[in-house]
């Protein structure tokens, strides 16, 4: 779905109102304080893609704030925001950073933040559902407020894929829109753990070297029923109580860290394989041996059925 926000047309009384009720819908709850409000200029392009929005945003100098309440439960997701043009100023949990041109920063909707660029700007803002980041990245909330590079290595061709996707998406169906905008989020997750200066600040590098490999291993083995904290222990090479102790810190058991993973996949899936592959097969091909236990968990997960979730209109 595509959308489209102009503050052109619109009586110079009404702007400020029209474009605070433009951001909040295609973000969440903002309250914004603007510069000069009778003369403000400012467009947003809105795509949906999957799970994912994905937006094109230019307005004037203006200043954007989260408030605390704003954060709710409801709203769990995180912008990452590319700016194009001038600097952007971010203040989050505590840290405070200036991102230029040629990179990018992370936001948490559940926590206050504030964001401004004193002078005119564009950007590229994705949208990322909280649970399928956590799904892919061990506690994001570390890696908000924080700069990181946009122009070289992996940083680069995160943001060229969003451009590339935006460019070509009228040509791809909507299951492989889907498809990419899943890649768009493992290729954000390799791009901020790369980063050495978060990783050391909050976590220890063995750490999360082992929650890592542990991820892997439980990602490349999710046809295997009998997935159980034994046997990824054993061959992570670590105790189970060890295991154990590592999941705690995330805020989730093994078997919960399993079964949402399990349960991203398979919402995947049944947005990008084709329809005549059966719900069954899915839920089979990914170590559900019950499959109306599978479908309990999957709506009480996503608030769907997994027939809704594979209907391009819901």
């Amino acid at each position: 779905m595509y959308s489209r926000y102009s503050t052109r047309g619109i009586a110079d009384q009404d702007k400020s109102r029209y474009w605070e009720a433009a951001v909040n819908d295609a973000y969440f709850d903002l309250k914004l304080t603007f510069q000069e409000t009778r003369t403000f200029d400012a467009t947003l392009d809105f795509w949906e893609i999957g799970r994912l929005s994905l937006s094109r945003l230019y307005s004037q100098a203006l200043q954007y704030q989260r408030l605390g309440q704003h954060c709710t439960n409801e709203s769990d997701s995180f912008l990452v925001n590319v700016p194009e043009l001038s600097e952007i100023h971010f203040e989050q949990m505590g840290r405070s950073t200036w991102c230029a041109p040629g990179g990018f920063i992370l936001e948490d909707s559940r926590e206050p933040f504030l964001f401004q660029h004193p002078k005119a700007n564009a950007m590229w803002v994705l949208k990322i559902p909280g649970d399928l980041l956590r799904s892919r990245l061990r506690n994001p909330r570390a890696y908000c407020a924080t700069l990181f590079d946009a122009r070289d290595g992996a940083g680069s061709l995160f943001v060229n894929y969003l451009k590339l996707l935006i460019e070509h998406r009228q040509d791809l169906p909507e299951t492989t829109q889907a498809l990419m905008g899943m890649h768009t989020v493992d290729l954000l997750a390799a791009t901020l753990e790369r980063n050495p200066k978060v990783l050391h600040s909050e976590d220890s590098a063995v750490r999360n070297a082992h929650l890592k490999r542990v991820e892997t291993y439980i990602r490349t083995h999710l046809d295997n029923p009998n997935l159980k904290p034994d046997l990824i222990a054993q061959a992570c090479h670590l105790s189970t109580r060890y295991l154990h102790m590592l999941c705690r810190e995330t805020g989730c058991s093994v078997s919960d860290w399993v079964r949402e993973l399990r349960l991203q996949e398979a919402h995947a899936q049944l947005r990008y394989r084709p329809a005549s592959t059966q719900i069954g097969t899915i839920a089979y091909q990914l170590g559900f041996t019950d499959q109306s236990k599978f479908c309990n968990q999957f709506k009480a997960r996503f608030g769907m059925t997994p027939g809704e979730a594979r209907n391009p209109a819901r």
